[in-house]
């Protein structure tokens, strides 16, 4: 199978490993790539065509389609959160047109099958919640990078109806894993702040909204969710979630760190009252299992744990 992933970053090269590790034919496509980054969650020796070129560049995604022979389009690029405010054309330009290139890229191409990358953001987390979110729960949270997360995968959908394209979404809780966050991650570049300040021994002091959602998932068991899939077919549901299932306050996900990272110094500089609480509920998972065989092998703290072992051996302690 050969797959042009678009976007280099956390969740493309964690699927990119993933998809190697079973024989597929892997390329990139990115406007600005990190090669040692790529390198060192892909792997040195790893075998991967990187194409130099920006999404919202159609006649370019098109070259890279076609060098690629792709089979499978996998979608990841995008601005994230509150870059996509402060940047709000651009944001909305790369996540929506993105979008379009992306699935006009697939048709013109004859691509087998596109995977959108989408985010719990997309839900209405205003809306109160009776139990776990289904991926039937409302759309649309208001907000510029949420609400053009939600676009888009009607965009998709709309491709997938008109010209029968084979499209999966997938909506991804918050992930964590090495990562190089220039899209604009804040929940990565905490985590990651946490996690080395820990094992640095340094003091953490962080704001609570990045933690504040409570609902999150391994890269490690992204990047399988994802190759799982490209190569399922027919599944039974065309959009899941991928997460936990499990909801874990901001206090807690700290306590966890530090029970894997001794002598760690970590502490939130707002109250609990500052905002409003975390969910209560956390993201419906049965539509991935029966749909792609999918569960999470890491529970957060697990996935913290194998986490804060990497950054423990690049570091040297």
């Amino acid at each position: 199978m050969s797959i042009l992933i678009t976007g280099a970053g956390l969740v493309g090269c964690h699927f990119a490993r993933a998809a190697l590790k079973r024989g597929a034919t892997v390329a990139f496509f990115d406007a600005s790539p990190s090669e040692a980054y790529i390198r060192k969650i892909v792997g040195e020796d790893a075998r991967v065509v990187l194409h130099r070129g920006d999404i919202r560049d159609l006649p370019a995604l098109i070259r890279a389609v076609q060098e690629a022979r792709a089979e499978v389009l996998v979608h990841t690029v995008s601005l994230i959160g509150a870059k996509v405010e402060a940047q709000t054309y651009t944001g909305l330009t790369v996540n929506l047109m993105g979008a379009v290139h992306a699935a006009e890229a697939a048709r013109l191409c004859g691509v087998r099958r596109l995977i959108y990358i989408s985010t719990l953001g997309a839900y209405d987390w205003s809306r109160p919640l009776t139990g776990p979110v289904t991926e039937e729960f409302p759309l649309g949270p208001g907000r510029f990078y949420g609400n053009s997360k939600a676009a888009a995968e009607l965009i998709f959908q709309a491709y997938h109806q008109h010209y029968g394209l084979d499209l999966r979404i997938l909506r991804l809780a918050g992930v964590f894993g090495r990562g190089i966050y220039v899209a604009g991650s804040a929940l990565g570049e905490t985590i990651h702040a946490l996690v080395t300040g820990a094992l640095q021994k340094r003091p953490v002091t962080i704001p609570r909204a990045p933690l504040r959602q409570s609902l999150y998932v391994y890269a490690k068991d992204v990047g399988r969710a994802i190759d799982l899939a490209c190569t399922v077919d027919e599944p039974r549901h065309r959009v899941m979630n991928i997460a936990t299932g499990e909801v874990v306050r901001p206090e807690e996900f700290l306590g966890m760190i530090a029970r894997h990272a001794p002598g760690a110094s970590l502490a939130i500089k707002e109250p609990p009252e500052a905002l409003p609480p975390p969910p209560a509920h956390g993201l419906a998972t049965a539509r991935a299992k029966e749909a792609l065989g999918f569960e999470a092998e890491y529970s957060v703290e697990q996935g913290l744990a194998d986490y804060i072992r990497e950054v423990r051996e690049e570091l040297g302690r």
